[in-house]
């Protein structure tokens, strides 16, 4: 996992305690992609460290301590000095240093 671990504070747990999607298998992660007649795998190692988490157990470990609200649709975006006003269709605004988008790949796009 390196360095990736130590980004996180210390009270969010372990990250493949709470998000492996091999648990309860005591197995290493394992990714292979092929493109353009190539083919990259690995298997985590000290010199090749990966994981292989599940997409709603890490959006949960991502969550801790971060009041998520679901569902949400983003009207537009006010910068005020160093602080981001995120302005919403329901007429709720939430505010803070730094504004992620991050809806995915089934994002509605206009």
């Amino acid at each position: 996992m390196g360095d990736i671990a130590e980004s996180f504070p210390s009270d969010m747990g372990d990250l493949r305690d709470a998000a492996d999607h091999l648990i309860p298998l005591k197995l290493e992660p394992q990714i292979c992609f092929y493109g353009r007649g190539d083919r990259l795998a690995v298997e985590n190692s000290p010199e090749t460290p990966c994981l292989r988490l599940n997409r709603g157990h890490l959006r949960h470990w991502l969550a801790t301590k971060i009041p998520v609200q679901w569902n949400k649709r983003l009207c537009r975006v006010e910068e005020d000095g160093s602080r981001v006003i995120a302005h919403f269709e329901d007429g709720t605004t939430a505010s803070g240093d730094i504004l992620v988008g991050a809806d995915g790949v089934k994002s509605v796009g206009e």
